[in-house]
């Protein structure tokens, strides 16, 4: 095969860049750093402002539908949440296996940034294609299909830091096997093994529990173990 072929040929097969769309929706949220968001009152959060919600909208595609929706606080309380989260290093263990490690050296590997938390969100950014209502559900789409969420929780009742753990969740569904049916009552919605959609979720929120500062957010980092541990009962392998 001639040379120029051959090139012509590896840039048809090498994966797509990732975007670094971390770093400028960073800027324009004028999060703290470091990041403190003390979820332990909802009502009590700071407000996000209309510019940093414009650049998540762009991000993730979300419609104006939903912007106008119950589901608006959940959304972007969790998005931001995504953002600004510091994530620890990517040291296996028994809530961070090696698929998780291996998608996010991936996505550095495009470009999506060196940092750990910024993968994450760059992760999330490049594989949801779009947020929108579905009969008063939320309908994400990704890049292979789409999944519902039925219904908001109440604007009191908003659980940021897990809802982070969501959207890795939701952006991971193609990346491994699809769920299972459970055990106890057939609902598809467990994982066979690590390397499915709830692992990816695990990983992201045992990545921010080692990352969050107990004394700064009690409230926070109690909802991120309680999250982990809780959605790491949906993996019928130990």
């Amino acid at each position: 095969m001639p040379p120029l072929c051959l090139l012509l040929l590896l840039f048809a097969c090498a994966p797509a860049p990732i975007p670094d769309r971390h770093a400028e929706t960073r800027a324009a949220c004028d999060l703290p750093a470091p990041f403190v968001r003390e979820s332990s009152d909802p009502g009590a959060l700071p407000p996000i402002d209309d510019l940093c919600v414009e650049h998540l909208v762009y991000d993730l595609n979300i419609s104006d539908d939903v912007r106008r929706s119950a589901w608006a606080p959940w959304v972007f309380e969790s998005l931001v949440q995504l953002l600004g989260r510091p994530a620890g290093a990517l040291t296996e263990g028994v809530a961070l296996r090696a698929p998780l490690i291996q998608i996010l050296e991936d996505v550095e590997a495009r470009g999506g940034g060196e940092d750990v938390g910024a993968r994450l969100y760059n992760l999330t950014a490049d594989r949801v294609r779009g947020v929108s209502l579905d009969d008063g559900a939320l309908r994400v789409d990704t890049r292979e299909g789409w999944r519902r969420l039925d219904a908001p929780p109440a604007a009191g009742a908003i659980d940021g830091p897990s809802g982070a753990g969501s959207w890795v969740h939701l952006a991971a569904h193609g990346l491994g096997p699809d769920h299972v049916p459970c055990p106890d009552d057939g609902r598809e919605a467990c994982d066979e093994d690590w390397d499915g959609a709830l692992g990816a979720e695990v990983g992201a929120l045992e990545l921010w529990s080692r990352a969050c500062d107990v004394e700064a957010e009690p409230g926070s980092c109690a909802l991120l173990r309680e999250a982990r541990d809780r959605q790491m009962d949906w993996i019928l392998t130990p």
